[in-house]
């Protein structure tokens, strides 16, 4: 049986999404891991590559913004004079992950999808960093949530040019699917109920307050 258009779409952005995320690590194990390509990237930058431990709170999305930081330290890296791993006829697994790395580093079209992940995962980590604390967020929770999602949308339908209110975007349905699939498993009645005992999400002027130009709706209209 083919695969739905749906499936097809959520497939094609997860493996978007893998890819960057395997060669950002790709490019950091390979400077860490050899001594030439770290001494020259340590010449050039104060931060260092940190392995960071993969916990449920946004690793890969740590090491993206790391290596962002440090994008002017690389792109002097492979073009210094001491980048001389990447030579002879290829056979040298260490001379193909050099070459590798640095058409990854002079990449313009790799950084600016780097760039864009970083951008629409922004406002998911933004939401997560909010909620662990240990002040009372309970009842926050479903608010900061449609926030979130709608800060999403807007940085998607802003990157392919699309009207946020009548527009279509796969990739948007496909972000917003796997979301919501995460919503579902961690979502407790609790929230619903500390989110209908505010008096602020019943009010007119929060109602009206939507950015993306839509009526927001009281707890007991969509709860």
């Amino acid at each position: 049986m083919d695969p739905s258009p749906q499936s097809s779409s959520q497939h094609s952005a997860c493996k978007w999404i893998a890819n960057l995320v395997t060669a950002l690590h790709y490019i950091r194990n390979f400077i860490v891991n050899h001594s030439l390509p770290n001494a020259i990237f340590k010449s050039y930058s104060n931060l260092e590559l940190l392995r960071v431990a993969e916990t449920r709170f946004a690793s890969h999305i740590v090491m993206a913004k790391r290596l962002k930081e440090v994008k002017p330290a690389l792109e002097k890296m492979v073009m210094d004079a001491g980048w001389k791993i990447s030579r002879g006829d290829g056979k040298n697994p260490v001379d193909t992950k050099a070459r590798e790395v640095k058409q990854l580093i002079v990449n313009d079209v790799w950084w600016d999808n780097l760039d864009y992940l970083l951008s629409f995962t922004e406002p998911i980590v933004d939401m997560l960093r909010a909620a662990d604390t240990d002040a009372p967020m309970l009842h926050c929770i479903y608010d900061m949530w449609d926030t979130m999602i709608e800060n999403v949308k807007a940085i998607i339908f802003e990157h392919e040019d699309k009207d946020h209110i009548t527009g279509q975007s796969d990739f948007f349905d496909t972000i917003h699917e796997i979301l919501e699939a995460r919503w579902t498993k961690s979502n407790t009645p609790l929230h619903c109920i500390a989110h209908s005992l505010v008096p602020k999400y019943y009010h007119e002027s929060w109602l009206q307050g939507g950015s993306n130009g839509i009526r927001r709706l009281a707890p007991h209209d969509d709860k």
